[in-house]
């Protein structure tokens, strides 16, 4: 299937949200007519991830107070047909770039990349709902694939038809064993519609420099656009299906699960901000006048959080994962690299362990095993004894036994 293809595929998929003409970059919600509650209004739901609300922004220097957005939700069709066009005169599914490392922090190879990644899924997993268990095993290597196309440019080709592997895993590998994990063939097909319009959104971004700035001060379209590259939605939707409660496929579009989806990268976002690492980013979100354009960030923020406080169970749980950022960003190695100057700390002989079920060692290539002894932290010890097996297609549906946590 070519890039044009997948395209076509998840504009089928996905079809128009509330602005016509916006497939696949749908949303239901319409961000700018989240009416805002009252200040005094309790929740209800606080014991659900951080309660910070908007009222009490003000009380960090970090943050401050808000203002509505203007709206620029109805442009998405212009980026659609920018997408399309580029799409029509670029028909190779090459590019002189595809695989090159785009972390930033001075990585010479993928597959180390590849393990800082895994490193860092887990770390977030952790924030977003507490366990690493190994009956989730597929569901975090889900996220490794959302994730890597951040550090790396990755060719939907590539992805598609197996040559591209996450530590020797191919998204075949990852889309049967989240079957086993006891995931309907419909939700599993959401998350790969997701997946797939995460990859493609990803590479354009990367690929096409007229893109970024039709989006660039906008804070309506560059918060939807950056949350499909961002994948959280998909995300979202694993995190219900750990506690068995993902919903069906007309479900898991609703307003709840987007609006969690969307905070979750804006409190990445504020998060970052305070650690002052937003500023400078390639896709930066508040480029431009930045008191103005976080103001307006802090307000669709404070919209989506209220959005999950309804009464359902399933917006309650939400809340955890839709503010996560704003404690995981202080604590993640990911962040704190950058805060050191882009410099990698190097991987423990404990994290190594967490680390090494989930390489793939009869796929990965030879050279991995010196790449990932691992980063010098365990020299002298080999793939045995750090209890890296040769996992298969056919991981029984718990996963290896030996993920823990």
């Amino acid at each position: 299937m070519t890039t044009k293809q997948m395209w076509e595929t998840i504009k089928r998929y996905f079809g128009d949200g509330h602005v016509p003409g916006s497939a696949p970059l749908r949303y239901n919600i319409h961000i700018c007519e989240m009416i805002p509650s009252s200040p005094f209004t309790a929740s209800g739901s606080s014991r659900y991830g951080i309660e910070l609300s908007e009222a009490a922004m003000p009380l960090y220097s970090v943050l401050g107070d808000t203002c509505p957005p203007p709206c620029t939700c109805f442009e998405m069709p212009a980026v659609v047909k920018h997408i399309e066009e580029w799409l029509e005169n670029n028909p190779d599914d090459i590019h002189p770039d595809d695989m090159a490392i785009t972390s930033g922090k001075n990585d010479t190879d993928a597959d180390e990349v590849s393990l800082f990644i895994m490193r860092d899924v887990l770390s977030w997993w952790v924030h977003w709902g507490g366990a690493l268990r190994p009956e989730d095993y597929w569901k975090q290597i889900y996220v490794a694939f959302a994730a890597i196309p951040d550090d790396i440019q990755l060719s939907p080709a590539a992805f598609f038809d197996g040559t591209y592997r996450f530590l020797g895993h191919t998204w075949n590998d990852c889309r049967e064993g989240l079957l086993k994990e006891g995931m309907t063939p419909d939700k599993v097909e959401f998350v790969e519609m997701c997946l797939w319009r995460q990859i493609l959104t990803q590479y354009f971004e990367k690929v096409d420099p007229a893109l970024y700035p039709l989006l660039k001060s906008k804070t309506t379209l560059m918060t939807q656009y950056r949350v499909h590259t961002g994948n959280t939605l998909g995300c979202a939707a694993l995190v219900l299906a750990t506690m068995d409660m993902a919903p069906g496929v007309e479900g898991v579009q609703d307003h709840a699960l987007e609006a969690a989806s969307i905070a979750q990268c804006l409190s990445m976002d504020m998060a970052k901000e305070a650690l002052g690492i937003l500023k400078g980013e390639k896709t930066e979100t508040v480029a431009g006048n930045r008191v103005q354009l976080k103001r307006e960030l802090r307000w669709v923020y404070a919209r989506c959080m209220e959005q999950l406080n309804a009464h359902e169970e399933q917006a309650f749980l939400l809340r955890r994962f839709a503010s996560a950022g704003l404690h995981y960003v202080p604590m993640m190695d990911r962040y704190l690299e950058r805060v050191n100057g882009n410099s990698r700390f190097p991987i423990t002989e404990l994290q190594a362990k967490i680390l090494a079920p989930f390489i793939n060692s009869r796929s990965v290539p030879p050279s991995l095993n010196k790449t990932l002894v691992l980063s010098g932290a365990v020299s002298g010890m080999n793939m045995d004894e750090l209890g890296i097996v040769g996992t298969t297609n056919g991981l029984n549906a718990n996963g290896p036994e030996s993920v823990e946590a």
